[in-house]
């Protein structure tokens, strides 16, 4: 499966952003999630995609048990196959758009409905700070606007209230 995106950068950033990937000649990495069960090894996981169980651990904040077995079912970010191609945007410099920048590679974007300024639907590879950077929050704040925990586990789909 071949995954699109595009990453905004600043105006004033993109050219050497694009000369740097453009030399770059180290494989791009795409991440996929899968769905982790109940029970199963996080350093079995791991293996199967070429990490070592703490990196998996520390990418995904994973809840484990001392004998490094996941004590819920829960969705597991991991390196995907291939090469992303990847579009480059140049944005004026500044705060990030309403929307936020793409991560590449992403998914294609999918048609979704419109949705107030104040909820933002989270998409694979998001993260409560990078949501948080995103509007000019504070993680905490995010938590206590969404009834949250700090151990909360966020999931694409998810409608998030940021204002």
């Amino acid at each position: 499966m071949v995954h699109t995106g595009t990453l905004v950068v600043p105006l004033d950033k993109a050219d050497a952003f694009r000369e740097n990937l453009e030399a770059w000649d180290q494989p791009l990495v795409t991440w996929n999630t899968i769905q982790g069960k109940k029970g199963e090894s996080i350093h079995a996981i791991a293996k199967r995609y070429g990490l070592s169980g703490s990196t998996l651990g520390q990418v995904n904040n994973l809840q484990a048990n001392k004998k490094g077995r996941l004590t819920a079912s829960q969705p597991i970010l991991v390196p995907g196959r291939g090469k992303a191609p990847v579009q480059v945007a140049a944005a004026p410099a500044g705060p990030a758009p309403a929307q936020g920048p793409a991560r590449a590679p992403a998914p294609a974007p999918r048609a979704t409905p419109a949705l107030s300024a104040s909820v933002y639907v989270v998409k694979a590879g998001d993260t409560l700070y990078g949501i948080a950077r995103q509007f000019g929050r504070a993680v905490p704040d995010l938590l206590q606007l969404n009834n949250l925990t700090t151990r909360a586990i966020i999931q694409p789909g998810l409608r998030l209230r940021v204002q």
